[in-house]
């Protein structure tokens, strides 16, 4: 199974207001894509690519309840 790096470094809490919050991931220590998060919808843009996947939160939760594994 690949190894999986996410970086975050906040140093407060932080709300995202008119810049999207972008999260850099990487698989194997080559970039795998980047998770980017606004007010309206979260978009998945793979590496090598220009165009980015996009999920409204409504359909991002739904997707999640469905196809999601639950925690305990």
């Amino acid at each position: 199974m690949p190894e999986h790096r996410i970086t975050v470094h906040p140093s407060k809490p932080l709300e995202v207001l008119n810049a999207d919050l972008t999260i850099e991931v990487e698989s194997d220590g080559e970039k795998f894509g980047e998770l980017r998060i606004s007010r309206g919808s979260i978009d998945w843009v793979p590496r090598s690519h220009r165009r980015s996947f996009r999920l409204e939160w409504e359909q991002f939760d739904e997707i999640m309840r469905e196809s999601g594994r639950p925690t305990q």
